[in-house]
């Protein structure tokens, strides 16, 4: 996601374990990037830095929520979920961003 006319926002992300939880937790990775244009969505590397890494754990039917104020300095924001085997993680993320400010 670009934010480069943006004023920051929050973003929130959730992990949803099923009845049978996964044989590796699913981990939620929030990376930015300090590009003028937005890269190809990828992992942590050359272009994409991590910001925060959570995970969920493997017990039967946990949520894991979480929150997370992005500021204005932040460029490029990326999401990923990654990790879990065995079952299936329901997962999301939205962002909510400040266009202006009144």
């Amino acid at each position: 996601m670009e934010l480069l006319t943006a004023f920051g926002g929050i973003l929130t992300l959730k992990m949803t374990n099923g009845a049978t939880g996964p044989t590796l937790q699913c981990s939620a990775n929030v990376l930015i990037a300090h590009n003028a244009t937005q890269p190809a969505a990828a992992a942590a590397g050359s272009d994409w830095k991590t910001l925060l890494s959570v995970g969920n754990g493997t017990a039967s039917n946990t949520v894991g929520e979480y929150s997370l104020n992005v500021s204005s300095a932040v460029m490029q924001l990326e999401v990923e979920f990654t990790g879990n085997t065995g079952q299936a993680v329901t997962v999301e993320a939205h962002f909510s961003e400040l266009s202006s400010v009144s």
